[in-house]
Parts: C-alpha cells; sequence; structure tokens
C-alpha cells in the first residue's frame, strides 16, 4: 500500500480555503470534525490541524483547485468563441 504525503497547511491557506467556499468558521470546523475555535487557532498560527484533518483539507483543497481550473477553462472557452 503506498502512503499518501501529508501536506502542513500555513494559516493563510487554511483562510483561502474557508474564504473560496464563503464558509464561516463554523461551517469548515463542521466539515472536518473539530470546533469553531480550532479553525480560529490554525488561522491565527497557534496551532496547526492534526493529521486527520490535514487529510481532509487536502481533499478541499483539491475541489478548490479543480473549481478554479473549470472556471479557468470555461473562461478560455468564452475567449476562443469571442475571436471567431
Amino acid at each position: 500500500m503506498r502512503k499518501r504525503e501529508f501536506k502542513v497547511f500555513s494559516a493563510a491557506e487554511i483562510k483561502k480555503i474557508r474564504i473560496f467556499f464563503c464558509w464561516s468558521r463554523a461551517d469548515l470546523a463542521d466539515k472536518v470534525g473539530v470546533t469553531p475555535h480550532a479553525v480560529k487557532s490554525w488561522e491565527l498560527g497557534i496551532r496547526n490541524p492534526s493529521v486527520p484533518v490535514g487529510y481532509l483539507l487536502q481533499g478541499i483543497e483539491q475541489e478548490m483547485l479543480a473549481r478554479i481550473q473549470a472556471a479557468q477553462d470555461d473562461h478560455s472557452k468564452g475567449r476562443a468563441i469571442l475571436k471567431r
């Protein structure tokens, strides 16, 4: 079995993910099974998420990146249509 790599998220990355999805701290906390206070402490750089929560955040980040890529692709397609 292949071991998954674990990413350590910075305070700014965690906040960026939360803001991208328009989630409150309580919303993100609910998604990953922690308290809003824990999310606040991550965003302030006081604590880091545990390994299991880090894996959940990696999945959420991947979803965010996929949505950004899809939006960029749609934008490019729109520009291509306008150039015709």
